[in-house]
């Protein structure tokens, strides 16, 4: 599910933080949470680490796209192909 190209981050992680509320919560065992299309329980802790890992992705997507050296070598590499096109 993380992994979905289908779903958009912010879907992602509205399903992820669904799963992690008491609605999906096992009755009197609280740490268990029954997520839809399962048969099995998951860990509130194995829910929540994944919205975590979810996250950091973002964070790290966010930073390569708003990091001014990449935006110069993006620059840099589109410059160069279309000098090398010009030049067939």
């Amino acid at each position: 599910m993380v992994e979905d190209p289908s779903l958009s981050i912010a879907e992602r992680r509205a399903i992820l933080s669904e799963w992690a509320s008491d609605a999906s919560a096992v009755e009197s065992f609280p740490t268990l949470r029954l997520l839809p299309g399962t048969s099995f329980p998951a860990t509130f802790a194995c829910v929540m680490d994944t919205r975590d890992q979810l996250d950091r992705k973002i964070a790290e997507s966010f930073e390569i796209e708003h990091n001014p050296l990449h935006r110069l070598v993006v620059a840099d590499f589109a410059r160069r192909r279309r000098d090398n096109s010009a030049e067939r």
